[in-house]
């Protein structure tokens, strides 16, 4: 499986909870239209050890390959969800990767 992972700061009109609030009930479910998404996990930072978080919020989205990832996000859902991105982040200090799991610590 591959994962797409993004690194998002929030739009400067916004509080941290408007912030959130936003990505969990508005771009939410234009993500979960994203075709061949097999998960999707937001993590919205809570704190940081030294108190300067360079982001506000982590989203991880899984795709059985790279092809459909890359199609996924080059298709009119992914489109939506880019577009839509602007309303409640700042574009310019998105951090994108496509990268590959490997567990090394799990609970059972």
């Amino acid at each position: 499986m591959i994962k797409f992972v993004a690194t998002l700061a929030k739009h400067p009109s916004m509080t941290h909870e408007e912030f959130v609030r936003y990505w969990r009930v508005q771009h939410v479910p234009l993500a979960r239209e994203l075709p061949g998404l097999r998960r999707y996990v937001i993590s919205p930072v809570v704190a940081s050890p030294d108190g300067k978080a360079p982001y506000d919020g982590v989203a991880e989205l899984w795709f059985d390959d790279e092809e459909t990832c890359r199609a996924s996000l080059a298709s009119p859902a992914g489109a939506r969800a880019r577009q839509d991105m602007e309303r409640f982040t700042e574009p310019d200090r998105i951090t994108r990767a496509i990268t590959v799991e490997e567990r090394i610590v799990w609970a059972d």
